[in-house]
């Protein structure tokens, strides 16, 4: 572990990938699974970004030109950075996302009618418990009833400095936890980003159609 190969595929991994930095996040491909979920016949859309950062998702919901509907954003962040915060003044003031459009620092804020919950790098961030509590509450108090109301999952397997007590649930655990609730589907999708760093993407999405008896394998 001391090679300089092996500092190299950490760098490789850990510096230019798109896990860690946007310079387009229109561009980028972890936005870019997020927007194909985006793309719906509804006349409003209501997306709560968990963990928003910098706003990257709304700066590529901007420039995708998804706001062709009416978009109300929802950044939740305990500590919003400056950034996310021009984003959202800015987007308000050119009416490219909805007048209720805002930042909260806690859930307990948040809409309870959600049409799309993104959480894009966050969930290994927090110890698995909490994380099982958070997806519930997100489901179960903030999620919208109707068929095809999403939450969308992005995880990097990235080997991140600084992180104490890393731990990443893997795609066959988000089936088969969310597979046991009854009116959802689970869908999980993998690409690879620069450095060979594996992307897999969750979809639980509300449906009215009866639970099929095999969900699938990863």
């Amino acid at each position: 572990f001391s090679s300089p190969e092996y500092f190299r595929w950490l760098a490789d991994c850990a510096l230019p990938c798109e896990a860690e930095s946007r310079l387009n996040p229109s561009a980028d491909r972890q936005m870019q699974a997020v927007l194909e979920h985006l793309e719906v016949p509804q006349s409003r859309l209501r997306i709560l970004d968990v963990g928003a950062g910098h706003g990257d998702l709304l700066e590529a919901i901007i420039r995708h030109g998804t706001t062709d509907h009416a978009i109300e954003y929802i950044g939740l962040s305990p500590d919003p950075s400056e950034h996310l915060m021009r984003r959202v003044l800015a987007a308000k003031a050119q009416r490219l996302i909805g007048p209720e459009s805002a930042i909260t620092t806690d859930l307990v804020h948040a809409p309870r009618s959600c049409d799309r919950i993104v959480l894009c790098n966050v969930c290994h961030t927090i110890r698995l418990r909490e994380l099982a509590r958070l997806l519930a509450r997100l489901l179960e108090e903030h999620l919208e009833q109707q068929s095809g109301a999403s939450i969308i999952i992005l995880e990097a397997d990235l080997l991140t400095a600084g992180e104490a007590r890393f731990i990443m649930w893997e795609p066959k655990d988000y089936l088969r936890i969310f597979a046991s609730i009854g009116g959802c589907i689970v869908k999980v999708t993998s690409l690879m980003l620069p450095g060979r760093v594996p992307l897999h993407t969750t979809i639980v999405s509300r449906t009215d159609q009866p639970l099929p008896h095999d969900l699938g394998t990863i």
